[in-house]
């Protein structure tokens, strides 16, 4: 298996006419492929920053990209791209999604913790801290 780097997702979603796009695309056609999760967030900022993508289109790519058998990514990544689609920040999600395990979610955004508490499968475990 290998990992790849934001640079070769990115090529893989929107650089069909770079140099290094057919090399990539069989790559990952013949190679196991694992995606980690930074690699994601980091793609969807640069794709909507600099390609101008909608967020939708962004999700849905990444959906797409690892329904496919030989691309793994952890194994939560899934529900935090299930609850950017419904309304939370990609980081925000991965954040949220990756904290299972914890005992409490600390933070500060009230934003997230009213948004987070809401979403279906969601863990209501916030707590903001007293300042």
């Amino acid at each position: 298996m290998i990992s790849v780097d934001t640079n070769v997702l990115v090529t893989l979603l929107v650089r069909e006419d770079d140099p290094a796009y057919g090399l990539v695309k069989k790559t990952f056609a013949q190679r196991f492929v694992y995606i980690p999760p930074t690699v994601l967030l980091e793609a969807e900022w640069v794709i909507r920053a600099a390609y101008k993508w909608p967020r939708a289109d962004v999700l849905s790519a990444f959906t797409e990209l690892l329904e496919l058998p030989n691309v793994q990514t952890e194994a939560w990544v899934s529900k935090a791209l299930d609850w950017s689609a419904h309304g939370l920040d990609l980081a925000d999600a991965l954040h949220l999604a990756g904290s299972e395990t914890a005992e409490s979610f600390y933070t500060f955004d009230r934003d997230l913790i009213r948004k987070g508490r809401i979403l279906e499968g969601a863990p209501s475990f916030f707590e903001a801290p007293d300042v």
